[in-house]
């Protein structure tokens, strides 16, 4: 196996990086001639150019395409730096040190030299997967793409290419100008109308006319229109949907004109007066303002929240992907360094801009920003909030888009290892303590995992469940006053010998393999002697260690009842839980030892039943010790003595009134006409229509329209509307389709009402009506 040390890891990076360098030479190359191919093939065949200029200018559009990639991408961006930064991200077992491999020695610090060492160990079997990312198969399928396709043009001939071109023109000429007399339904008496939309000059779009009157646009922008009419006419104007009009000015042309800016998104139509009187309106024309969006910026290579290791030579790249829809102005990055804690925090805000120079006016930019944080005055335990802002060029006010706030922050282990080394020699009792349920979740788990345990391993898990059940049979043994481990739970367990008149009474404990108490057991001494010291204290304070001839005085108090003495600190009574809930408790209490013997000596199928009982009996204790607080009634105030058994209730009012719900309902001249038109479509017969019910459901629909003005349906209903309106009453059954039309535009747009409150109605019955009468109600 290859062995590498720091001179050789540092070759090894180079290499890497000059072949990411090379490969993206190739991929530029790739371009470059892509470029030429197609502008070599477009030259010849769509100039007079002879054939060796054509090639030699689609040359230079391929060396000039090459080094715009080049600026856009310089090779400089592939260095160590950018080089360690994506192997750290591709490689796992670099650990993000990656850098330290080509740093020098005397600036690393002694932590920095041991991982790298670690780095050198690992190289030898992981240089392999070095790899740098590239795109040459891509971008050679792209020249690929382009030899195949100019290789199969080259058969036609310049000429047809050529007529080719010029038919299609005119073909195209033709539709669209087909295209928008179909679009356009001009009124009778309108010769010619053009709109003429001229954005605003920072979107960097030129002004354009179109004969197609529904109108889409930057915002912004001025509309102007033109029309041209067939005599002379008295009044034209422009009605728009936000109760405004715009008169027609005549023109010395002849044309009337008018201009406005409009926002947001509405609906017009065209209302002239000819010299006779006749009034004319035209159909529903919509306009439609796409607003200025921000600029929009995506950050790659970082994560939102990184906590680091300090180093002197920490650096942090940010990419961020920069999107504008008209252009951008400027770009920067914001960072705020956080140091200190508490009240001593203090913050200091940094404007930084990126490596690239940002063009004014571009719309997409890729830019970078590398810098370290120790330039940034960081110290291990500081904190760095950051985020990148861009400005585009909406005048006159520009609009600001920025990303999250990202955070990093680097780790103070002088801190930590001095808290390590201060609290190394103290055995801290946790500070939490695990439910009931979470002991059994975890015993359960334990027993299911037990095949794929070493027989240590099991047992230390299992002791440690035992463990968190002794710290949660202590917690609650405070429920009971209970203040020494001696006295919890299954203290009457642990057995002494007393010399009553002679006699000895020796009762041993039950004991089992594992627990610490058998005679083979390594704690097996210890805990005799704790035995037989418990055994001595009992023993002197019953009196055994004084003179046998003294009168025991204890057996005075044997006779008194337990009822009429008066005792004092007694830790049965310190609590606030009556008896009941206290005999449970200590039933609890015993549970709990019962399962924690059982899982300290590695049996927790056996602890279970008795955890499954302790939780049932913690539930009920839970429900038991509930307070329930009667609510207050109401106390009304006294009556006066001089109406009291008089039998006046005339102002009385029964409190089960009635009430109406008056519910107002949405539009309801539009519901009426909608109905109507069913009926005349579901008539043998087209009747005479109804012109004031189509009117005040017309002015409904309208008002509907402008709530929902992009909806393209509202539109054409009003159109049909219209139409309606406008025809001869004896048109007769040529307007059934209409009619139709009309009703499924009508069912499509029609609003969805909410549901609203209304009386419950009962059924009442031929029965119940006589019982009633019968008992006169």
């Amino acid at each position: 196996m290859q062995t590498f040390d720091e001179k050789a890891a540092q070759a090894l990076l180079r290499q890497l990086s000059r072949r990411w360098q090379q490969l993206k030479i190739a991929e530029t190359t790739c371009i470059a001639l892509s470029v030429a191919l197609w502008g070599a093939w477009l030259l010849y065949f769509f100039t007079s150019l002879p054939v060796w200029m054509a090639v030699a200018c689609g040359l230079l559009l391929g060396v000039a395409g090459g080094f715009v990639w080049l600026w856009r991408n310089p090779l400089q961006r592939y260095n160590l730096a950018t080089l360690s930064s994506h192997l750290n991200q591709q490689q796992t077992w670099l650990e993000d040190s990656a850098e330290l491999l080509w740093a020098a020695p005397e600036s690393l610090s002694s932590v920095a030299l041991l991982q790298k060492q670690v780095l050198l160990h690992r190289l030898p079997a992981q240089h392999q997967t070095l790899q740098v990312p590239h795109r040459l198969p891509a971008k050679l399928g792209l020249l690929a793409v382009s030899l195949v396709l100019v290789w199969l043009l080259l058969p036609f001939g310049k000429l047809q290419i050529l007529g080719g071109k010029r038919a299609v023109g005119q073909s195209s000429a033709k539709e669209a100008a087909q295209n928008s007399k179909k679009a356009v339904v001009l009124p009778a008496g309108v010769k010619t109308a053009t709109a003429f939309v001229s954005p605003p000059a920072y979107t960097q779009m030129a002004a354009y006319q179109t004969p197609q009157l529904n109108l889409k646009f930057p915002e912004g922008s001025q509309i102007s229109w033109q029309f041209t009419f067939e005599g002379e006419i008295q009044r034209a104007l422009l009605v728009l949907s936000e109760k405004d009009s715009l008169p027609l000015v005549r023109q010395p042309n002849g044309v009337f004109a008018t201009q406005a800016t409009l926002k947001n998104a509405g609906y017009y139509v065209l209302f002239f007066i000819d010299k006779q009187g006749n009034r004319t309106t035209s159909d529903y024309f919509s306009w439609e303002e796409k607003a200025d969006q921000k600029p929009k910026i995506t950050l790659r290579n970082i994560e939102q929240f990184t906590d680091l290791q300090f180093n002197p030579h920490l650096v942090v790249e940010v990419n961020a992907q920069l999107q504008d829809d008209y252009g951008l102005t400027d770009a920067y990055l914001v960072a705020t360094v956080s140091k200190g804690s508490g009240e001593a925090v203090k913050f200091r805000e940094e404007k930084m801009y990126f490596d690239q120079s940002l063009s004014s006016g571009t719309t997409t930019a890729n830019l970078n920003k590398s810098f370290k944080l120790s330039a940034l005055g960081m110290t291990p335990g500081d904190e760095l909030y950051f985020y990148v802002e861009a400005i585009d060029n909406r005048q006159p006010n520009p609009q600001k888009g920025r990303t999250d706030v990202y955070f990093i922050a680097l780790a103070d282990t002088a801190q930590l290892t001095a808290t390590m080394q201060l609290g190394s020699g103290i055995n801290q009792m946790p500070e939490y303590f695990r439910s009931q349920r979470q002991l059994i979740i975890d015993t359960e788990k334990l027993i299911a995992e037990k095949n794929g345990l070493a027989a240590d391993q099991f047992q230390s898990r299992s002791n440690d469940i035992g463990v968190d059940q002794k710290i949660l049979r202590l917690r609650y043994g405070q429920f009971l006053g209970e203040e020494f481990e001696s006295n919890i739970g299954g203290s009457h367990h642990h057995h002494h010998d007393h010399d009553h008149e002679g006699e000895d009474h020796d009762e041993e404990e039950e004991h089992f393999e594992g627990d610490g108490h058998g005679h083979e057991d390594s704690g097996h001494q210890k805990w005799m002697q704790e035995r037989s010291s418990m055994k001595t204290l009992e023993k002197n304070e019953h009196g055994h260690s004084e003179n046998p001839n003294k009168k025991n005085t204890s057996s005075l108090y044997s006779t008194v009842p337990e009822s009429v003495m008066h005792i004092h600190d007694s830790q049965e009574e310190a609590s606030f839980l009556d008896e009941t809930l206290k005999a449970e408790l200590r039933v609890v209490l015993t549970q709990m030892w019962e399962a924690e013997l059982r899982l300290r000596t590695a049996r927790p199928e056996e602890s279970l039943p008795f955890q499954y009982k302790a939780l049932y009996l913690l539930k009920d204790i839970q429900q038991k010790s509930r307070v329930y607080v009667e609510r207050v009634g109401f106390d009304p105030p006294p009556l006066d003595e001089k109406k009291r058994l008089s039998g006046d209730v005339t102002k009385l009012k029964n409190a089960s009134g009635q009430r109406r719900y008056e519910v107002e309902a949405l539009y309801p001249q539009l519901k009426k006409m909608l109905a109507y038109l069913d009926q005349c479509d579901a008539a043998a017969q087209l009747p005479a229509f109804d012109k004031a019910l189509l009117q005040a459901g017309g002015l409904e629909l309208a008002a509907f329209t402008l709530e929902n003005p992009t909806s393209g349906y509202n539109l054409k209903a009003l159109q049909l509307l219209k139409n309606l309106q406008d025809a001869p009453s004896n048109s007769g059954e040529s307007l059934r389709p209409l009619v139709r039309q009309l009703r499924q535009l009508l069912w499509k747009i029609f609003p969805n009402e909410t549901q609203q409150p209304k009386q419950a109605t009962h059924s009442v019955f031929d029965l119940q009506k006589m019982y009633l009468q019968k008992i006169g109600i």
